[in-house]
């Protein structure tokens, strides 16, 4: 450190090779994880569940800005954060809504897009703007859609949680997700919808939470 100014130097090749080999380690770790639970296990929800939050947000904020940076995108982009928290929304019925928060929360985040040559360069302009709502907006559909509505019957999908405990990898009580999820939809619509797609959320959203007590 000089002059209050913190520096790095060039990692040598032999070790970026090192970190490019231990990111394919985890890969085919995690795809035999993948073959293993799910072909001996295939009923195993709450297994699958787990599995693809840990690695969708491995991948995410670990895994792919690493590769970025080493250069060893290939091209890939976001493509297989996407998979895998498109696996994580499919892998329960109904979804839980905050698998759908993890999901949204990383598209309207990316401000970054990960581009082949391993440069990470923000996107701009009223396109990429407009892009961007438009995906989270088709996100927050997607997953109004496919949660219950609260105060249902508690099944299986709800209580999950109490045999893996609290604060896990697992998720919260689904009708206090649930709240949350709704909550964002409209203050994402008041944020950056018209009228009619606030008013379009609103109902969408009393709908769901109708089983509330008052």
């Amino acid at each position: 450190m000089k002059s209050g100014i913190l520096s790095y130097h060039s990692l040598a090749p032999v070790v970026l090779e090192e970190a490019a080999d231990l990111l394919e380690d985890i890969h085919d770790m995690y795809d035999e994880t993948d073959s293993y639970l799910f072909e001996s296990f295939p009923t195993w929800t709450e297994g699958k569940v787990v599995f693809w939050k840990h690695r969708a947000l491995s991948e995410a904020y670990i895994l792919t800005p690493i590769r970025v940076e080493l250069g060893r995108d290939e091209g890939l982009g976001d493509k297989e954060t996407v998979r895998c928290f498109e696996k994580l929304v499919k892998s329960q019925k109904p979804s839980h809504p905050d698998s759908w928060r993890e999901y949204i929360k990383y598209v309207g985040t990316s401000h970054f897009h990960y581009l082949a040559g391993g440069a990470t360069q923000p996107s701009d302009g009223i396109s990429a703007t407009v892009s961007l709502a438009r995906r989270c907006r088709d996100l927050y559909k997607r997953a109004l859609s496919s949660v219950k509505k609260a105060g249902q019957t508690e099944s299986q999908a709800t209580s999950i949680h109490k045999w893996l405990g609290m604060g896990s990898l697992y998720f919260r009580e689904y009708d206090m997700a649930l709240v949350d999820l709704c909550r964002e939809y409209v203050d994402f619509e008041k944020a950056v919808g018209s009228v009619e797609s606030i008013s379009n959320a609103i109902s969408v959203v009393r709908g769901k939470l109708s089983g509330l007590d008052p």
